[in-house]
């Protein structure tokens, strides 16, 4: 049985060109398919220079296969929907879903209730989550009685 390798770059508006990535990815791995998409302007889209530029981001299929996790996930009904796969107890999971392609917002404000009963403090957290998966958590905050 062949096996087909394919390493996808995924280029967002604003970030350095793929090239050196993709030529240490050819070097360690020469049998190795690699591309890019870029998800910006395709207007401020770099020159090739050496990488296949998968022009449809939105059309086609991804293909996983893993020692943990396997499926494909149709790209034309992704949307903005996340396609999260189980890899099996301790919450480890895989998460496909688009980056916003405009509008990164830098600021947020929200209003949120809290049922507090009173007798004890009360150690509230906000945890913020980024388009790209990273989470951050503020110290507690206290309610008290």
């Amino acid at each position: 049985m062949t096996q087909r390798v394919a390493a996808v770059l995924v280029v967002p508006n604003g970030t350095h060109r793929p090239q050196p990535l993709a030529g240490a990815i050819a070097r360690l791995h020469p049998a190795w398919e690699v591309g890019a998409v870029w998800c910006g302007d395709p207007q401020l889209r770099p020159p090739a220079d050496g990488v296949d530029w998968l022009d449809d981001a939105r059309s086609g299929s991804l293909g996983i296969e893993t020692n943990i996790v396997s499926g494909t996930v149709d790209l034309a009904a992704l949307a903005d929907d996340v396609v999260a796969f189980d890899g099996g107890g301790l919450g480890r999971h895989l998460s496909i879903y688009r980056l916003p392609e405009a509008d990164w917002s830098r600021h947020a404000r929200f209003d949120h209730e809290v049922s507090f009963a009173g007798g004890a403090d009360l150690p509230v957290y906000v945890r913020v989550t980024q388009a790209d998966g990273h989470q951050a958590w503020s110290s507690p905050i206290y309610l008290i009685e």
